[in-house]
C-alpha cells in the first residue's frame, strides 16, 4: 500500500516600497518685474523695448531630489526663453527669472512650464504649468491721449539726510530718495543740491518707474563754521512734465561745527 504525501505551499506577498520620486510644483503665481520695477497690478507702464522679468518660485514636495530642472516661458504660444534650476532637494524650493521684451503695448497670455519635456520622473505632473494674462501699456503718450488722460510721472523728494552731522573740513554725505508716485516712467531726473541759494551739485538718475524710488548721494565737506541752508530738489528746471510740480523739493538748515 502506497502512502500519498500532500505538500501545501503558502505564497506570501511582500509589499515592496515604492520608488522615491520628486514632485515639482509652483509656489504662488507668476510675478512680473520691470527693469527697474514698475507695477500697477496687472497693468505695466513701460518704455518701448523696456525688459520685463517673469519670475516665480518652484518647490519639490516629493521625497527625492530633482536635478537639471528646466523652466520654460511661453507667451502667446511662442517660446520666449528658458531657465535652468540646478537641483531641488526633497522639501526644498528655488526661483526662476526669465527676461522678456514686449514687442508692443498689448495684452499677452503667459504660460510657464516646469520640465516641459518630461525628463524628470515625478509623482504628479498635473501641477507643472501656470497660466496668466498681463496687459502692457507704454508710458509714451499716443496721439489720442490729451489732457488728463496722458499718464505722467509725479516726482517727490520729501526729505533728505546729512550724515554725519557737518563738521568743518570733514566729509559728510547728503542722501536723497526720489519717489515717483505718478503713472509714467520718469527718465533722466536731475537732482540738485543748493547751499545758501547757490547751486552746489547736480546728478542725473533714472529711469524711475511708477511707484518706485531711487537714491542718490552727494559728498560735502564744509569749509567754514556756521549755519548752512541746504535744499534738495528733483527736476529743478522742470524738464519733466509732471502731474504735480509742487512736491519736488525739501530743505533744512544745518550747523557746521569745528
Amino acid at each position: 500500500m502506497r502512502t500519498l504525501a500532500i505538500v501545501t505551499f503558502a505564497v506570501i506577498a511582500i509589499a515592496l516600497p515604492s520608488a522615491a520620486l520628486p514632485e515639482l510644483g509652483f509656489e504662488g503665481g507668476i510675478a512680473f518685474d520691470a527693469a527697474p520695477k514698475g507695477d500697477r497690478g496687472s497693468m505695466k507702464y513701460l518704455g518701448p523695448q523696456q525688459p520685463v522679468f517673469v519670475t516665480g518660485s518652484i518647490s519639490n514636495k516629493g521625497n527625492a531630489r530633482a536635478t537639471s530642472i528646466l523652466v520654460e516661458l511661453i507667451i502667446n504660444n511662442r517660446i520666449i526663453g528658458r531657465a535652468l534650476l540646478g537641483e531641488l532637494k526633497a522639501g526644498g524650493s528655488g526661483s526662476y527669472s526669465i527676461k522678456w521684451i514686449p514687442e508692443t503695448a498689448d495684452t499677452y497670455h503667459i504660460t510657464v512650464k516646469i520640465d516641459p519635456s518630461g525628463s524628470v520622473r515625478e509623482e504628479d505632473r498635473t501641477n507643472n504649468m501656470l497660466q496668466e494674462q498681463i496687459t502692457i501699456r507704454y508710458n509714451v503718450p499716443t496721439a489720442e491721449m490729451t489732457g488728463d488722460n496722458i499718464p505722467r510721472p509725479d516726482l517727490q523728494l520729501p526729505s533728505f539726510s546729512v550724515s554725519p552731522n557737518p563738521i568743518v573740513a570733514r566729509l559728510s554725505s547728503i542722501a536723497c530718495d526720489v519717489h515717483n508716485s505718478g503713472d509714467a516712467v520718469a527718465e533722466n531726473v536731475d537732482v540738485t543740491i543748493m547751499m545758501d541759494g547757490a547751486r552746489f551739485a547736480t546728478k542725473t538718475i533714472g529711469p524711475i518707474p511708477p511707484e518706485s524710488s531711487l537714491s542718490v548721494t552727494f559728498s560735502w565737506t564744509p569749509h567754514k563754521r556756521g549755519n548752512v541752508k541746504i535744499q534738495a530738489q528733483a527736476d529743478m528746471e522742470n524738464k519733466i512734465m509732471e502731474s504735480d510740480e509742487s512736491n519736488n523739493s525739501a530743505e533744512k538748515t544745518m550747523e557746521a561745527k569745528r
